[in-house]
């Protein structure tokens, strides 16, 4: 590896499996920003890391200073439930 970086390994497994669900508006403002590489920008998710059982709900904004803000609350798990027309952006799963 690179040696400026440093890989979480936990039990001879590197990296940590996670799961994220998206919230947007209607006309997908989220992800627009970010695909077209809007400086002030923000998102809001679900991250839950499965091996932890650890689950948060996420707001993270860019503040075009080159510093991100995040803002995040523990959640017990996250809730499919609420998926409303609209907003659900996507569900990821990843390592």
């Amino acid at each position: 590896m690179i040696p400026h970086y440093r890989l979480l390994e936990v039990d001879g497994v590197r990296g940590a499996e996670y799961r994220s669900l998206y919230f947007d508006s209607p006309a997908l403002r989220h992800y627009l920003d970010h695909h077209n590489g809007r400086t002030l920008r923000s998102k809001v998710r679900f991250r839950e890391y499965v091996g932890s059982g650890l689950c948060f709900l996420e707001v993270k904004r860019k503040t075009g200073t080159g510093r991100t803000d995040k803002a995040r609350r523990r959640e017990d798990a996250i809730p499919l439930a609420r998926r409303g027309p609209g907003g659900l952006h996507s569900e990821r799963q990843g390592r």
